[in-house]
């Protein structure tokens, strides 16, 4: 739920929050509950809001406070269909992440045997994690001390007994050393 003073900046999802706060001012329903809760009281704030041109590219719509939620958009490009909304599930049709679900009969001549222990709880939390509604996030992270180092690492590795590093490597071996460090994080 929002609260006045809670953190609202949604970064790269600021798209994705303002589609589905434009389904719900149309129709509350066609949203997830989880969305209901959080948007009953969800007023949007100055903002960079997607406008698209219809050629796949989008421009930046800068939103003033207490001007109106939905800016005049351009007409949809006859080249791209305008993507509907997805109707709620019904109650009937929700998933229990707790109930035992149906099993699907194995292939003729194959054994099969109950997922035991930490295995058994991944598929727990699985089930339970798709009542959860999700979004993407990217963030940018400078690496230029990860890639001049590499390199550093690679020429003395070539000078000395040959081999690579890769960044998977380095960034492994930081993992590593932050669990040393945090055994917490483990």
């Amino acid at each position: 739920m929002s609260t006045p003073g809670q953190q609202t900046d949604f970064g790269a999802n600021e798209w994705l929050v303002y589609e589905i706060h434009q389904q719900y001012l149309k129709d509350p329903d066609s949203v997830s509950p989880q969305w209901q809760e959080f948007l009953s009281d969800y007023a949007p704030g100055p903002t960079k809001l997607p406008k698209g041109n219809g050629n796949g590219t989008a421009a930046a719509v800068e939103r003033a406070p207490g001007s109106p939620a939905a800016p005049t958009a351009a007409p949809p490009s006859p080249a791209r269909a305008p993507i509907a909304p997805t109707p709620a599930p019904s109650p009937a049709a929700k998933v229990d992440p707790a109930a035992p679900q149906p099993e699907a009969a194995p292939p003729a001549g194959s054994t099969t045997t109950p997922i035991k222990g930490a295995a058994s709880r991944v598929v727990a939390n699985m089930n339970a994690s798709l009542t959860v509604p999700t979004a993407t996030s990217v963030r940018a992270v400078p690496a230029k001390l990860l890639a001049d180092n590499r390199t550093v690492i690679n020429n003395h590795l070539r000078r000395a007994r040959g081999g690579k590093v890769s960044f998977t490597h380095l960034i492994g071996y930081a993992l590593v050393r932050a669990v040393a460090d945090v055994p917490v994080m483990n």
